[in-house]
C-alpha cells in the first residue's frame, strides 16, 4: 500500500512523505497535532508490545496532541464475532479469548481471500497502556455511520454492522 501511495504521490505531489517504520520504536518524525492509528494498536502481541507503540506515538505528539484511533473492539462479545460475511470478511477466536489471543480475519478483496491476525486485549489493557505513555482524556467511541452510507445502501444493510461492531474508535490527548 505505501507504494501505492507513493507512487500517487510522484504523480500528484501533495507535500506527504511516506514511511515504512516498527511502531514500536519510531524515529523521531516531528510533534504533531493529531496522530491517526487506524487498525495499529492491536497488532501488538502482548501488553509490552502495546505499551511500546503508545509510547512510541506519545513521543510523536506535542504536548496536548491527540491519538485518534480505529482499534478492535475489545468489548464485542465472542460469540458475536459472527455476521460479517455479507460485509466480505469472516473475523474468529480459536480456543478462549484471553489477553493477547489471536484473532483470524480473512477478507475478500475483489477476487483475492487474503488472511490476517491481530490480537485481543481488554479494555483496560489498552487504557493502562495510553495512561502510562502519558495520554488523558481517553474516550472509546461507537463507530457511527455517514449519512451517504444509509443513502447509498439503506439502513438495514448496515444493521448487523452497528449493531455488533468489530470495531470501535478510540481518542486520547497526551498530557500537556
Amino acid at each position: 500500500m505505501i507504494e501505492l501511495a507513493v507512487a500517487q504521490e510522484r504523480a500528484e505531489p501533495l507535500g506527504i512523505d511516506y514511511r515504512v517504520c516498527d511502531a514500536r520504536a519510531l524515529p523521531d518524525l516531528g510533534a504533531f497535532d493529531v496522530i491517526c492509528a487506524a487498525y495499529l494498536l492491536h497488532y501488538a502481541r502482548d501488553t509490552d508490545e502495546l505499551e511500546r507503540m503508545c509510547e512510541s506515538i506519545a513521543r510523536q505528539l506535542r504536548p496536548g496532541g491527540r491519538l485518534v484511533a480505529l482499534n478492535e473492539n475489545p468489548r464485542q462479545p465472542v460469540e458475536r464475532y459472527g455476521g460479517y460475511l455479507h460485509y466480505g470478511f469472516s473475523k474468529s477466536i480459536s480456543g478462549p479469548r484471553r489477553e493477547g489471543a489471536p484473532i483470524a480475519y480473512a477478507m475478500v478483496s475483489g477476487r483475492e481471500l487474503f488472511r490476517f491476525e491481530v490480537y485481543h486485549f481488554e479494555a483496560p489493557s489498552y487504557e493502562r497502556a495510553l495512561h502510562r505513555a502519558g495520554f488523558i482524556d481517553l474516550q472509546w467511541h461507537e463507530l457511527v455511520l455517514d449519512p451517504a452510507g444509509i443513502a447509498e445502501m439503506g439502513a438495514g444493510y448496515w444493521r448487523e454492522y452497528l449493531d455488533n461492531p468489530p470495531v470501535v474508535g478510540l481518542s486520547a490527548r497526551r498530557a500537556d
